[in-house]
């Protein structure tokens, strides 16, 4: 993903990154990696330890994962025109939103 000032090439080459690389960073994805480890340790495991039953919330889990980027990807891809042509105002909302949740968090 590009930063609206940032140039084409971004891998370290001067290619733009393949549709491979992207997929194959996605196994190196920390967040999804933990969410399947709590998942696990939290809602199987706990109600007894079989191979079929491992197998199945893996596929689920899966599907779960492939899903969430497949849907992340598709608004990046639609919202990215958006946000580069007016990321100055994008970037001021967010930071006022960010402010305003830290505010709700330490008011409480």
């Amino acid at each position: 993903m590009r930063s609206p000032g940032a140039k084409k090439e971004d891998g370290p080459s001067g290619k733009p990154l393949s549709y491979v690389n992207g997929f194959l960073l996605q196994f190196l994805n920390v967040h999804i990696l933990m969410l399947g480890i709590a998942a696990y340790s939290g809602y199987i495991l706990p109600h007894g330890y079989t191979v079929p039953a491992v197998l199945c919330f893996s596929v689920i889990m899966a599907a779960c994962a492939a899903t969430g980027n497949l849907i992340w990807a598709t608004l990046g891809a639609l919202l990215y025109p958006l946000y580069s042509r007016y990321y100055k105002f994008v970037n001021a909302v967010m930071a006022l939103l960010l402010l305003w949740c830290a505010w709700k968090i330490i008011s409480v």
